[in-house]
């Protein structure tokens, strides 16, 4: 899934975007989406070097040790490390019932989701929803989780509603569509794919170099093979975005996507070219930086890598990575499709 990206929908409005996943969750990818929007009274940069006082020790040691879970969790999702995050977090939820900051709630769930923990993930995302009943991401959250765990009917509702608030984000669309197309539903999933296309065209047209709506179109039409060229400049401008423009708010790091996201989003491009040996060396490169534990980012590689190798005629592997990509993640984008 595609960390936490700081967007701005079609209204203008402040969200955070996936792969999303989805990266894989796609967005395992697209996942990139899998989070709520966050608070902007503090920054994730300080909360990760906020310390607790003397103080904070003495007058409460179970908070304070809680506070420090907090802290190092957040140390490791900025590292990727979601296994880790999930580590130093979960005992939060276990010994108090709920959230130690704002952020924690949407970024735990985000972990769960990328590392294929999907019951904790839709049991996360119902609590949020119970606390955030008018916040369309709350709705996102828990129709990505139940996507995930093959609940795809359940999974369209719950989307349904995403997309009923102004202020949705595009990938809502996405993943809408996603959720038809595994129930046989291909005219209305075409029409939910172009409504989050026309969607993330249309914050390009305000804003060329947005980084989430160019990674979520070169996604999108790449995931679908369509529009592959437009894809492609989608993907360069994304990376110049993350060159230049330093008020992109990133988590993980933006390493994990000029490492990780970026290539594997030209890896597909190659693949969709009909480029197997080039789009096999990007994969084969991006592996390098793929993140701790996400295993529906994993097994979108795998499958590309499989495609891939059986465009090169090397069946053999060609099946043993198809096989693992679906071990990986038995219900994600590319678990129903097959090789051409």
């Amino acid at each position: 899934m595609h960390g936490v990206v700081t967007s701005r929908s079609t209204t203008g409005k402040i969200t955070n975007v996936k792969k999303l996943l989805l990266s894989l969750v796609p967005l395992g990818a697209i996942a990139l989406t899998a989070c709520s929007s966050t608070p902007r009274d503090r920054s994730l940069a300080e909360v990760v070097s906020s310390e607790p006082t003397e103080t904070d020790i003495e007058a409460a040691p179970l908070e304070a040790g809680m506070k420090r879970l907090v802290e190092r969790g957040y140390e490791r999702y900025r590292r990727s490390d979601f296994m880790g995050t999930i580590q130093q977090w979960e005992p939060i939820w276990l010994a108090t019932g709920k959230a130690a900051d704002n952020w924690t709630p949407s970024l735990l769930y985000y972990c769960y989701l990328s590392t294929g923990q999907n019951k904790k993930a839709l049991t996360l995302a119902e609590q949020n929803l119970r606390e955030k009943p008018h916040n369309p991401l709350s709705y996102q959250q828990v129709g990505l989780a139940l996507l995930w765990l093959g609940k795809n009917a359940e999974a369209e509702d719950a989307l349904r509603r995403a997309v009923e608030f102004e202020s949705h984000s595009p990938e809502a669309f996405f993943y809408l569509g996603l959720s038809q197309q595994r129930q046989g539903k291909k005219t209305e999933a075409e029409k939910s794919f172009a409504q989050a296309d026309s969607e993330y065209l249309a914050v390009l047209e305000s804003n060329p170099s947005d980084f989430p709506a160019n990674y979520g179109f070169a996604y999108s039409s790449l995931y679908r093979n369509v529009n592959v060229e437009e894809a492609f400049k989608r993907i360069g401008a994304a990376r110049e975005s993350l060159r230049v423009n330093p008020d992109v708010e990133l988590t993980p790091d933006r390493s994990l996507y000029l490492g990780f996201y970026l290539p594997l989003l030209e890896g597909m491009y190659l693949n969709r070219i009909k480029q197997p040996k080039e789009s096999l060396d990007k994969l084969i490169a991006a592996l390098q930086y793929s993140p701790s534990g996400a295993r529906p980012d994993l097994a979108e590689v795998y499958f590309f890598l499989a495609s891939n190798l059986k465009a090169l005629g090397q069946s053999k592997p060609s099946k043993e990575f198809l096989a693992k990509s679906l071990e990986l993640d038995p219900n994600g984008p590319y678990a129903k499709l097959k090789l051409p």
